[in-house]
């Protein structure tokens, strides 16, 4: 812990200490330089902070219409790119000032999503400083400037600013077209700009990026600018680091910061990481100047994907306090803050009750109050409870009890006795009060507030829900969470019964909410009826929920045969391929054509002649559903073995079985026959 305790405040120390005022250092490219008071000034989050980022949400808060501020935000996805299509539905708002105890959240009264295809501006910010003149950066930042405009939309509009040394600033080319080209050469005025650029003098950060700022002021969102340096700063004489932030934050423009060879862990990579940061940009390393086209292309890209979200602030009093916005996404957040400037205030501002009416209660019970009390001043010194019974004919003064703080907190509880609370109910009010004697009221002796009170020991009422159709294996939740109790004060108990149908097991039938899986029923379906009783000491009058139960898990039909194609008279196998749903298969009834019916998994028959038959399978599992299937078999004829056969057509027309019976016959009928052919021969 304390080697964490020493690196954290290392790291501080790096941050706050800057470059040395008046110390002489070397600068690579640009000789040995003592730095500028405004570059070497320290870096104090404490007194700019305006605008956060978390890995993936980047929020910049502009607060200039104040009480109405507006928020604009980029998610990343866990792979970086932007995240689009979010609606107003998907975002959370709170702010929270410094003297509230916990956020407050805000409701949006605008939203807006600009598309990846919609029109941006944005404010190239160059180095030109002579370190650039090194490894041929300048050329190559150039050619990656250039790359990344021909990858912008027609409709994009974007300034370029340069800076080298103190009073070296340069507004090279004013908000203006990407494709603008007024010379008609053929070259954009941007590429234009970007080739004329040229390496001088020493390293303005600071005062570069104000001038990228006020280049795209004027500009509507969404907007940002892009800057780069290749080193540490040295000769700013307009801005310090604090004075810039403060600058972006006034004009909600977010600042996109890239180092160009810059070691990561640097003082200079700490302040552009620093700038992002508070802005709500983002800071990325680029190793080489070749590397910056993608940069500035990524960077586009999630200017382009923003949101813009309004909100009224819940605290519209000026009073110098600063505000942390906290924008929460699918799990994401991201912070920014402001700062409230201080206007007119009365000396003694009255203290703020946040206080919920209580609405019932039980006769003979004590009634716990809560209220949550703040002072603008912090001069809080008493916070008191006033009630009465409410007896028109006989009214009583207000008795007072000092309300105690609960916690750490800002919330302050009393209750009122027991032998207060009356069937004729109870009035009361809230009283704050600070060291200066100004007073605040939730309610008043006036106007009190009121509680009804109910007897004691009235039964509750159960509800167990309206009936509900389900289906077999369907998992079923019931539901006595419209039950209800007249004394609030009381904890509900619950019984279920089940008293008809099938028997299921419920989960817990002691709880509001038990489950069961629907059981499994005949093709009738069934109804299974609950009993619900709910008590408080008492128990109330029964209310029954019915849950009808479909058939929907019959058993699947099918089955396979072999011979697949048989010859008629030939024997067949069929095997039953059935599958059961809930339930076991107990019957199975095979119908074959007209020509007979069977019975069990595997049943034979035998077509005597050739045809399409129609064999159908009907199953029934033990709980009476059933499946049916109906399959087509062609029988075909046999092959002729011998016999009369029909000329060469290869099938039989004569059936070549013959019996000795009919082979008699013909033979006598050849006999008879050559016999009167004999005697017909024999007649002159």
């Amino acid at each position: 812990m304390k080697k964490l305790v020493s690196a954290m405040t290392a790291l501080i120390v790096m941050l706050a200490a800057g470059p040395v005022v008046g110390q002489e250092a070397f600068y690579p490219g640009e000789g040995y330089v003592t730095p500028s008071d405004k570059a070497a000034g320290p870096f104090f989050s404490h007194e700019t902070r305006q605008n956060g980022t978390s890995e993936n949400v980047n929020v910049s808060v502009v607060s200039q219409g104040f009480p109405n501020i507006v928020l604009n935000v980029t998610v990343r996805g866990d792979d970086g790119n932007p995240v689009t299509g979010l609606t107003a539905d998907d975002f959370t708002v709170t702010e929270q000032a410094g003297l509230e105890p916990a956020p407050i959240g805000e409701a949006l009264t605008c939203f807006e999503e600009t598309r990846p295809e919609g029109d941006i501006a944005f404010s190239l910010v160059f180095d030109v400083s002579d370190s650039m003149g090194l490894q041929n950066r300048l050329p190559d930042a150039k050619d990656a400037a250039i790359d990344f405009l021909n990858t912008t939309l027609p409709g994009d509009r974007g300034a370029l600013v340069s800076f080298s040394g103190c009073n070296q600033t340069e507004m090279v080319l004013p908000l203006t077209g990407v494709r603008e080209n007024t010379d008609g050469n053929g070259a954009t005025d941007f590429v234009e700009a970007i080739q004329s650029l040229a390496t001088k003098d020493l390293t303005a950060v600071f005062d570069g990026i104000a001038m990228g700022i006020d280049s795209i002021s004027e500009a509507s969102f969404p907007k940002g600018v892009i800057a780069f340096s290749d080193g540490n700063t040295n000769a700013d004489c307009e801005y310090n680091i604090n004075e810039l932030i403060q600058k972006a934050q006034e004009a909600g423009v977010p600042v996109y910061t890239v180092g160009l060879e810059i070691e990561p862990n640097s003082e200079m990579a700490q302040r552009l990481q620093e700038i992002a940061n508070e802005t709500g940009g983002i800071y990325t390393p680029a190793p080489t100047a070749t590397d910056m086209a993608e940069i500035y292309e990524d960077i586009a890209e999630v200017i382009r994907s923003q949101y813009r979200l309004c909100y009224t602030t819940h605290n519209p009093i000026q009073d110098g306090t600063t505000r942390t916005v906290r924008v929460t996404t699918d799990g994401l957040t991201g912070t920014g803050t402001y700062t409230v400037g201080a206007g007119p205030a009365p000396e003694n501002r009255l203290p703020v009750i946040d206080h919920t009416p209580e609405a019932t209660a039980t006769q003979g019970r004590p009634i716990p109050l809560f209220a949550q009390v703040i002072d603008p001043d912090g001069n809080l010194s008493q916070t008191m409870l006033f009630y009465r019974t409410s007896n028109p004919e006989s009214p009583f003064s207000y008795t007072p009890i000092e309300m105690n703080l609960v916690g750490d907190g800002n919330t302050f509880q009393a209750d009122i006795p027991a032998e207060a609370v009356g069937l004729s109910g109870v009035e009361y009010y809230i009283e704050a009060r600070d060291t200066l004697d100004a007073a605040s009221q939730a309610g008043s002796a006036a106007e009190p507030f009121f509680i009804q009170v109910i007897p004691a020991d009235q039964p509750p009422a159960a509800d167990a829900g309206p009936d509900m159709s389900v289906d077999e294996g369907q998992m079923v939740t019931l539901d006595a969470t419209g039950s209800s109790d007249p004394n609030p004060e009381d904890t509900l108990t619950y019984e279920w019964v089940q008293i008809d149908g099938p028997t299921v097991v419920l989960s817990d039938p002691s709880t509001a909410q038990p489950t069961f899986t629907a059981p499994s029923v005949g093709p009738e379906g069934a109804v299974l009826t609950f009993q619900l009783t709910v008590g408080d000491g008492t128990s109330s009058t029964p209310d029954e929920v019915a849950v009808t139960v479909n058939d929907t898990l019959a058993p699947a039909a099918d089955f396979t045969w072999t011979p697949e194609t048989p010859e008629a008279g030939e024997t067949v196998s069929f095997r039953d391929e059935s599958s059961a749903a809930a339930a076991p298969i107990v019957d199975r009834t095979w119908t074959f054509g007209e020509l007979g019916a069977g019975t069990g998994t595997s049943p034979v028959f035998t077509f005597p002649n050739s045809g399409a038959y129609t064999v159908e399978l009907q199953v029934t599992d033990e709980d009476g559903s059933t499946g049916t299937t109906v399959r087509t078999i062609t029988v075909v004829e046999p092959p002729c073995v011998e016999g009369d056969c029909g000329g060469g057509s290869g099938g039989c027309f004569i059936d070549t079985v013959r019996s000795e019976t009919e082979i008699g016959f013909r033979e006598r009928l050849f006999g008879i026959v050559h016999f009167y052919a004999d005697i017909l021969s024999d007649r002159p």
